[in-house]
């Protein structure tokens, strides 16, 4: 474990905490690649695929936010342990409790505002190493505003001709684009 550690480490962090961020995102990528081919397997390829790149806005470090299944949510005792989790092993602070959308939202103590940097790139979570690519599985992916990521649903094309055929106005069409993810 200590060479986990060590390699694992970032300036000014604990090891424990270090060594702990790399075991769990190890196994959050795990997690992710066989739910994502167990997925693809059963469904296909998702609706949307994933275009751009990062463009090192930050956004996405600014407010990392935690969606939670509707019976972790419930439970409360099982709420404060994941916010403990990310409290201590992640360094987030819990800004906001959003009960509609069962998401913690979070400030990052690792992130620098003015550099827009990480200052545990190394280590970071398994939910910031995953952005973006989780979005392409959503009914419908909603980037930062400023990110560089989009996503490009997969029919476009068809899509595009069935609501050129319909006979809205242009300004209702590029909403209607915008909105459905078919820009190239």
């Amino acid at each position: 474990m200590e060479s986990v550690s060590r390699s694992c480490r970032t300036p000014g962090d604990a090891r424990w905490r270090a060594a702990l961020r790399c075991v769990a995102a190890g196994c959050h990528a795990v997690d992710a690649h066989v739910s994502r081919f167990v997925s693809s397997w059963r469904e296909g390829p998702g609706a949307y695929e994933l275009r751009g790149r990062c463009v090192g806005c930050g956004a996405c470090c600014r407010t990392p936010t935690v969606l939670l299944p509707t019976l972790l949510w419930r439970l409360p005792r099982l709420r404060r342990l994941v916010i403990a989790w990310h409290r201590e092993v992640n360094l987030f602070e819990l800004i906001e409790q959003d009960r509609a959308n069962h998401a913690l939202v979070f400030r990052c103590r690792h992130f620098d505002p003015a550099s827009r940097r990480c200052g545990c790139y190394r280590t970071r979570p398994g939910l910031c190493r995953d952005y973006p690519r989780g979005l392409a599985q959503a009914a419908n992916p909603e980037f930062f505003e400023g990110c560089g990521y989009y996503a490009h649903y997969r029919q476009a094309e068809a899509m595009r001709s069935a609501l050129a055929e319909s006979g809205l106005p242009p300004e209702k069409l590029a909403e209607l684009e915008e909105r459905l993810h078919l820009r190239e």
